[in-house]
């Protein structure tokens, strides 16, 4: 038993060490900025989160926080935001026309680790820009929502933009706050 007790006071110093140092060289070399994951397919496990109120399909999604956590750690802290982020093309076109150009720097928040691979490259330009200027870029597409949720509670605060029938969704299902 005390050995193992050496054993773990010694090992876990070491693996922390050794996260730092990971941690630091990806945000060095740029990898923190766009975290390289595979975002789900499946609409009907969408449906246990959030329920777009444009109708998509080909539908890909993601859940993340942050700050993230090894994949099989996912569990959300005290001091964690939970995001979503939904990308699909819209079953019908007319449907984005209600969606206006955002108002001249119309505040909006999106965590720093949103901008994701897999996302559509207009998509990643609009979150860095809402990262860097805490706000939504006057000339997008762009509305600053509250939505009603499945998960975390009952209303969650994002953004919907459109560009070309391809819809995205992003939205904070839960703050250090709640």
């Amino acid at each position: 038993m005390i050995n193992r007790l050496r054993l773990s006071a010694l090992v876990v110093p070491f693996a922390l060490a050794a996260g730092a140092a990971a941690l630091l060289s990806a945000v060095l070399v740029g990898g923190a900025d766009t975290p390289d994951t595979v975002p789900s397919r499946d609409a009907v496990a969408l449906r246990r989160y959030f329920a777009p109120d444009i109708a998509l399909k080909d539908v890909q999604w993601e859940v993340f926080f942050t700050p993230e956590a090894p994949i099989g750690l996912e569990l959300a802290g005290p001091t964690d935001f939970v995001t979503l982020i939904v990308v699909g093309v819209t079953v019908d076109p007319t449907a984005t026309q209600r969606i206006a150009p955002a108002a001249a720097s119309a505040p909006a928040f999106v965590v720093p680790n949103a901008k994701r691979r897999w996302l559509p490259q207009w998509s990643q330009r609009l979150i860095k820009s809402v990262v860097d200027e805490a706000a939504l870029p006057a000339a997008a597409k762009c509305q600053g929502r509250t939505m009603p949720g499945v998960a975390f509670g009952t209303r969650h605060d994002g953004f919907v933009c459109t560009e070309n029938g391809v819809v995205m969704y992003l939205v904070t299902l839960a703050t250090p706050s709640d």
